[in-house]
């Protein structure tokens, strides 16, 4: 997906902002892991405060960004629907770094990137 897919409708005061990456634990788990996350992206995509959703492969991590006008918005989508789903199967599909954060200022792709990779935590 490419990250103009679905641009921001919404203009926030502050953003919360979701980075993750999902390494499958091999070739036999990715026709669930893709019937999973393609169900959460078009949740997300729907969700209340969501103002914008892509993602990307990069060296065989599945990522994931999010943005979102409030806190709020993104921790009911995180329990709800086909995200809790995709949660229920996690750890036997693979392996993943999630990272989280508020800002002032809608992050590119790339910052997002870079400061997943220097703080997520395991998931």
């Amino acid at each position: 997906m490419s990250e103009d897919k679905f641009a921001p409708q919404v203009i926030a005061d502050q953003f919360c902002v979701s980075i993750t990456g999902f390494r499958p634990h091999g070739m036999l788990q990715l026709p669930e892991f893709w019937l999973l996350t393609l169900r959460a992206l078009a949740q997300a995509r729907c969700a209340e405060g969501c103002s914008y959703v892509t993602a990307r492969a990069i060296e065989g991590t599945y990522h994931t960004m999010t943005i979102w006008t409030d806190i709020g918005h993104m921790r009911a989508y995180v329990v709800s629907g086909a995200h809790k789903a995709a949660i229920r199967r996690f750890r036997p599909l693979g392996t993943g770094r999630v990272y989280t954060f508020q800002t002032d200022s809608r992050p590119t792709w790339q910052e997002g990137y870079e400061l997943w990779k220097q703080k997520a935590r395991e998931a």
